[in-house]
């Protein structure tokens, strides 16, 4: 259960400077004995600058206001129970007889269990120019999330598998940036066009530490790297197919000293950059050794660069119109088409799957590696990392709105009639449903 108490003071001061003071407590049942409440204050500072002496003479502003808030909130992890010694149902044996009983969860609980805090800078301008021709806001944003909930892996001669715990620190920024323009205002026609674009990045600042003081800067198990974003993709980088007369023998894939070495490396076989190399200490030098091995891998942010709409909105003598565009710029996913042999996309050449160029003698493709019957194809993970940028018309609405005249005989205010789609179309390069919703399936 969850339990709030919020207070708030505000005061004006001649219209011009804004003060806002919050406080509230926060409760939740999941979190440990002693951590059931969080205290979270915010204050923030607005200026409506348009309402200044210096500004009255400025007839093409009507609006500009800045704004600065700086607070914390807090999440709980949602999950019951997780600082609690529990047990799990299990069936046994007993007298030959098979039998209900309780054994241990394999969560190991926390008994200091609590809430991760998100402290934020915000700051913000408003504005409306040329008489409300242009109306919009850009804002910029830094939270930090610290005392993370984090999973963890425990040793198995404890019993158990993992634990929930709080460590670490978390970095969000971005950037989002809303316009309206209204372009058009008659009695008879109105046109306005709307945009927003937003970018988020993140990055993990800090995890946790070894239990002697040494920190702890990646947990490969649970995909947490010091310095990467939340859910980065930590994979081979794909270098296209080999092709016909290349040189497989002295390949970094045919190195002996490679992690999985491919002794029959031949044509049609997934290409693989040697990215990088280790010392005599093993550290990284960022220069190609000549063989492929866990050091090889790169680092790809999920995140895309950009994401935003664009909409416009047409009416005239009671006919309108709406359309909103969506798009994603920078995206990228692992398609689990592709990054299974047991999925749609498996290039097993046995499935009716999703449609790719393979590679064969007669095209010798640089994408898709040639079909393999019964053997996963060596480094499929690397060819599924996949670019998930998209736009896609998101909204289509037509309308009628019957004119006042006649509905005031009925006394009826107002009756319209409209039809409206959702997402009629998407481009992109993405394989599969939809570049926004990873489906496992598999066809037969």
């Amino acid at each position: 259960r969850l339990s709030s108490f919020t207070g708030r003071a505000r005061y004006n001061l001649l219209d011009r400077y804004l003060l806002t003071a919050t406080a509230r407590a926060d409760g939740a049942s999941v979190n440990s004995e002693d951590n059931k409440w969080s205290f979270n204050p915010a204050a923030s500072f607005a200026w409506k600058i348009h309402n200044e002496p210096f500004m009255q003479d400025v007839s093409a502003v009507q609006e500009l206001k800045f704004r600065a808030s700086y607070g914390s909130l807090v999440n709980d992890l949602g999950r019951a129970y997780t600082s609690l010694f529990t047990a799990d149902g299990q069936n046994y044996l007993f007298d030959s007889q098979s039998a209900s009983g309780y054994a241990p969860s394999v969560i190991l609980p926390n008994t200091d269990l609590k809430f991760e805090r998100i402290t934020t800078l915000n700051l913000g301008l408003d504005f409306s120019v040329f008489k409300r021709l242009l109306t919009g806001n850009i804002n910029y944003y830094d939270a930090r999330t610290t005392d993370l909930l984090l999973r963890r892996g425990v040793p198995s001669i404890t019993g158990y598998q993992y634990t929930f715990f709080n460590a670490g620190e978390l970095q969000n920024t971005g950037v989002e940036l809303s316009l309206t323009a209204n372009l058009v205002n008659t009695q008879d026609f109105k046109w306005s066009v709307s945009t927003n674009w937003s970018n988020n990045k993140n990055k993990i600042l800090e995890l946790y530490d070894d239990g002697n003081g040494n920190p702890i800067i990646n947990d490969e198990a649970y995909n947490y790297y010091v310095g990467q974003p939340v859910g980065v993709i930590y994979q081979y980088e794909f270098d296209g197919i080999w092709q016909e007369g290349e040189d497989f023998a002295n390949a970094p894939q045919a190195n002996p000293d490679s992690a999985l070495p491919q002794e029959n490396l031949r044509a049609g076989d997934i290409k693989i950059k040697d990215t990088n190399g280790v010392d005599d200490e093993g550290n990284a030098t960022g220069i190609p050794d000549g063989k492929i091995t866990q050091e090889d891998r790169v680092f790809t942010d999920p995140n895309p660069d950009w994401f935003g709409s664009f909409s416009t909105n047409f009416e005239y003598k009671g006919i309108d119109l709406f359309l909103d565009f969506y798009v994603v710029d920078g995206a990228t996913k692992i398609n689990p088409f592709l990054s299974s042999f047991n999925n749609g996309g498996t290039l097993s050449g046995k499935l009716n799957g999703v449609e790719v160029d393979y590679y064969t003698p007669e095209n010798p493709s640089n994408s898709f590696p040639r079909p393999s019957f019964d053997t996963t194809p060596l480094y499929l993970n690397s060819l599924a990392v996949k670019d998930a940028s998209y736009v896609r018309l998101r909204t289509v609405s037509l309308g009628y709105t019957i004119p006042s005249e006649m509905t005031s005989r009925f006394n009826l205010n107002q009756v319209r009639f409209y039809l409206t789609a959702t997402n009629l179309f998407t481009n992109t390069d993405y394989i599969g449903y939809s570049p926004e919703v990873n489906i496992r399936d598999t066809f037969s």
